[in-house]
């Protein structure tokens, strides 16, 4: 059985709101009708939660159809709201309209009033529906863009555990040294206390390495702030150094120390940058090569990232292709790198692009807005 409609409707001439009941149950609108008549019932029955749509006179004694309207875009923006008047001119109507009601019906012509009734709420609906869907795939891509994050960070894994490794075994050798100094019947201790300086300098370098770990698994609202792209580029060098030596990849950088800084959301940004590293990586995996990661002012006053290897080289066909969404090349790739990496930088108001490199392999670059002041150290 369907629900019936449920209407608030806004009318001090109860002649005409018993006519718009007759006429809602004669064109076959199954509705319960709420009738108000002043400011404090409409206040009062807009908070009920079961409102479907309103239905207003535009003039009342003490309240007026634009206030009402007004009123409920604040309190409840989603529901229809139709104007049943006499006195609405077309200019009135027009504004009416502008302000954000859903229609005007004329009680001279209330035979429009089922139609326009049925109008709205097929609207609303379809408004309701598109709302729902975008918001499937705002989540959709947020879900999209953390797992691509960790599908990343699980190949970096063997990487980041040689990197946290080396200032561990560090830390252990300068406190076995320390504790020697400390042995003896007179103990060093200025050899002891260099050592133990040492231990400290080697265990802090492992924390930030932690930390700047870490960062790349945050999950949250994005946070823009001043960022030193360079300072990206040398972490990501940092940490994707191991597995590049292992794939017979050297990682050449070449930034513009006067680079000014750009606002942005730094994981963000450590994503989409890992990804074009990681992608490098990957297309000389076989052969082996360089990669280069450059940083530079454009003559516009936009930040330029370069990515560039000497790798199996572009699709010939269609270079934009690779920015579709599941388009890949690897066996286990998801197709959602690049795709969600333009879509990142485009978001910051920059651009992500690709070109063939001059002898081998692909340059993928990336521009952003930089800011009025401010520059990497």
């Amino acid at each position: 059985m369907t629900s019936p409609l449920r209407i608030l409707l806004l009318e001090d001439n109860p002649n005409d709101a018993e006519l718009i009941q007759e006429l809602l149950d004669g064109g076959d609108v199954v509705c319960e009708l709420t009738w108000v008549q002043t400011r404090a019932e409409f206040v009062a029955a807009l908070k009920a939660p079961e409102i479907d749509l309103i239905l207003a006179d535009y003039k009342l004694p003490s309240f007026d159809g634009i206030s009402a309207l007004k009123m409920a875009l604040s309190q409840r923006p989603d529901l229809p709201f139709i104007f049943v008047s006499g006195t609405l001119g077309e200019e009135l109507a027009i504004d009416a309209l502008k302000i954000g009601a859903t229609d005007y019906v004329l009680k001279t012509r209330l035979s429009r009033l089922v139609p326009s009734i049925q109008r709205a709420l097929r609207e609303a609906r379809e408004r309701a529906e598109r709302k729902k869907a975008e918001e499937a795939l705002r989540q959709s891509e947020i879900y999209l863009a953390e797992a691509q994050r960790l599908s990343m960070m699980g190949e970096l894994a063997a990487s980041v555990a040689h990197e946290i490794k080396q200032p561990v075994a560090a830390a252990v050798m300068h406190a076995g040294a320390c504790m020697q100094w400390l042995r003896g019947d007179a103990p060093a201790v200025d050899e002891a206390r260099n050592a133990a300086s040492k231990m400290i300098a080697t265990a802090m370098r492992a924390a930030d390495i932690i930390d700047r770990i870490g960062s790349l698994y945050r999950h949250g609202t994005p946070e823009r702030r001043s960022v030193d792209l360079n300072e990206i580029v040398r972490e990501m060098t940092v940490l994707l150094g191991d597995m590049a030596s292992r794939n017979s990849v050297s990682i050449r950088t070449e930034l513009d120390l006067g680079l000014p800084t750009a606002t942005a959301d730094r994981v963000q940004l450590q994503q989409v940058l890992m990804n074009l590293m990681l992608n490098g990586v990957e297309a000389m995996k076989d052969t082996g090569g360089e990669l280069t990661v450059t940083s530079r002012r454009t003559e516009e006053d936009q930040l330029l990232i370069s990515v560039s290897d000497s790798g199996i080289g572009l699709p010939s066909e269609d270079t934009e292709r690779i920015f579709g969404a599941f388009f890949t090349t690897k066996p286990q790739g998801t197709g959602m790198g690049l795709s969600l990496s333009r879509r990142i930088i485009e978001a910051h108001g920059g651009r992500l692009w690709a070109s063939p490199n001059d002898v081998r392999g692909a340059v993928l670059q990336f521009t952003l807005p930089g800011e009025a002041t401010g520059s990497s150290p």
